[in-house]
């Protein structure tokens, strides 16, 4: 899991939902915004129609953080991630890939 700092807060979100720009996959959508932050912030939302069991949910939350985690981005971005329905049978080297193809620019 990231740091408490590196995640955004339901304020932040709330004006981050009007900003545009979003890459999109076949597993999962990124928006992506330039903040006045010192660190890069975060924040993955997996919709309960991706599935309605909460372990589920959790799970695919984690592997996109780790995935996050594990890929350098420059700081003062903030970043939302939606996940789409695919993403449930996809494994964790297919998100990471999907994550850096989507970033390429922000990296």
């Amino acid at each position: 899991m990231l740091k408490k700092k590196n995640k955004l807060n339901s304020s932040e979100i709330k004006t981050f939902k009007q900003s545009e720009g979003l890459l999109s996959s076949d597993i999962l959508s990124v928006k992506i915004s330039n903040t006045l932050h010192k660190e890069t912030k975060y924040t993955v939302i997996v919709s309960k129609k991706i599935s309605k069991k909460a372990v589920v949910r959790n799970k695919i939350k984690r592997r996109v953080y780790n995935a996050l985690k594990n890929i350098p981005i420059k700081t003062n971005v903030a970043m939302m991630v939606y996940t789409k329905k695919q993403i449930v049978d996809t494994p964790y080297k297919s998100i990471e890939n999907t994550l850096k193809e989507l970033l390429e620019k922000y990296i």
